[in-house]
């Protein structure tokens, strides 16, 4: 099989934790089996500083693992704080945050976003158990029924309070479950099954389906390419991608960007403009219904014909083909977020040339950097936004080149609170316009 490439951060931070390792006794949890025993120390914001998993039972239990560099985790904070609020009489949610030498400071971190976000969960922190039931993505939600039975392994995304109510009445609820625990999309496999051609003998396919649990999978058109011929058997696929994406792989060879990204970020626009009658297809939620709003496309042709401009042209001529739509692609006056400088501060960025550093681990409360690239910031900054803004375009126009120092002291998921940090330093977070290639897509004549 060929690698699969996820859609992640161009930056060093990610909802992974790359040093997460299998311990000698490490266990894979599964759903519909009992959940290991377990203690935990040290918890705050309970009604006891240690518990174990028979302190648990007669509630439902779930368990919240999360650390400092998973944007999304800090986001869902206040959601989790309303519903543990809500629901606190009839389960147990105890956070669990990653304690360890790279995240060190994840207690005081999360103490400062309590008090900011006057939240009340309970804590306790921990890396045994990170390493022990192999927990190497968060956010990573472990729901436990009141016999100690693991019935949901999730990711939290469709996690609303209607679902928990109609879990503790008994009655039935799904939740999406952890991308590891989904099928994988490979048409190949299955079409060549039915058909009785042998594998690698199909010269030429193209496959577009409404995505249906699949484990998530994209890799842009820009990167397959220059594969290994050997990989490209087995075709371009993409798996869970809405319709917007689809676009953005055929016409620009490649879909989300990071803001430091310098060949894509400040030149195109990051979804197409829809001057269509009805906007129905390009509506989409990862959360809720599966395959709302997003399909699963694979692509083979013979190995010698690769190429990144053929690949775009045969995705262009599918989503023709399926959805009608003309498109072109034009220079247009577009919203963006401007990090901008005043007079003087450009020159203090830049560095003083001591030796390289930055802060271990991604903390949403901030980090410092010395003698860092410069697009650094700006990639921070559309990391840390994009749950809230996500779409936007970031750009980068304090003037500075070369590497720099900064150090960042805010919640980094709180735009306010990154203004005014930037604004102590001379610096800013504005909204603008900029002329950007943006994706037009009309109806058919």
């Amino acid at each position: 099989m060929s690698p699969r490439i996820f859609l992640l951060p161009l930056l060093l931070m990610a909802t992974t934790i790359s040093h997460a390792q299998k311990s000698s006794d490490s266990i894979r949890l599964e759903v519909d089996k009992p959940l290991p025993d377990f203690t935990l120390y040290n918890i705050t914001h309970f009604n006891t500083s240690s518990a174990s998993l028979k302190d648990f039972r007669g509630k439902w239990l779930i368990l919240d693992f999360w650390f400092t560099g998973c944007a999304a985790c800090v986001h869902s904070f206040p959601k989790v704080n309303a519903i543990h609020k809500e629901f606190e009489k009839d389960l147990n949610w105890i956070m669990i945050g990653l304690l360890d030498n790279e995240y060190k400071d994840t207690p005081k971190l999360y103490e400062k976003i309590c008090e900011k976000k006057k939240l009340e969960m309970p804590v306790a922190y921990d890396s045994a158990l990170f390493s022990r039931w192999n927990i190497g993505s968060m956010p990573y939600i472990v729901m436990v029924d009141p016999q100690g039975i693991v019935r949901f392994i999730t990711n939290g995304g469709d996690l609303t309070p209607e679902k928990i109510k109609d879990l503790l009445q008994g009655k039935k609820v799904n939740f999406y479950p952890k991308e590891k625990d989904r099928p994988t999309f490979g048409p190949s496999a299955s079409l060549e099954e039915k058909s009785n051609v042998p594998s690698g003998h199909v010269l030429y396919r193209s496959v577009l389906k409404k995505w249906s649990g699949e484990r998530p999978g994209v890799i842009d058109v820009v990167s397959w390419v220059k594969w290994p011929k050997k990989y490209f058997v087995e075709g371009y696929n993409l798996s869970m991608v809405p319709l917007y994406g689809l676009y953005n792989y055929a016409y620009l060879g490649q879909s989300d960007w990071d803001a430091s990204d310098s060949l894509m970020n400040g030149k195109f626009y990051t979804k197409p403009l829809l001057e269509i009658c009805d906007t129905s297809l390009f509506q989409y939620d990862f959360n809720v219904e599966v395959g709302k709003g997003t399909y699963n496309y694979s692509l083979t042709i013979p190995p010698d014909e690769v190429s990144l401009s053929m690949i775009m042209a045969l995705m262009q001529r599918d989503l023709k083909t399926v959805f009608k739509y003309v498109v072109s692609v034009e220079t247009r006056t577009m919203p963006v977020w401007k990090l901008i400088a005043k007079p003087g501060a450009a020159n203090k960025l830049k560095t003083k040339g001591e030796k390289k550093f930055f802060t271990p681990g991604t903390n949403v409360t901030g980090y410092k950097i010395v003698n860092w690239p410069r697009q650094y910031l700006i990639g921070s900054l559309s990391f840390y936004l994009k749950e809230r803004y996500r779409g936007d375009v970031f750009v980068d126009e304090t003037g500075v080149s070369g590497n720099i120092d900064f150090t960042f002291e805010a919640d980094m998921t709180d735009i306010q609170d990154i203004r005014k940090n930037l604004q102590k330093q001379g610096l800013d977070l504005v909204r603008g316009e900029k002329e950007l290639k943006v994706i037009v897509i009309r109806d058919p004549q």
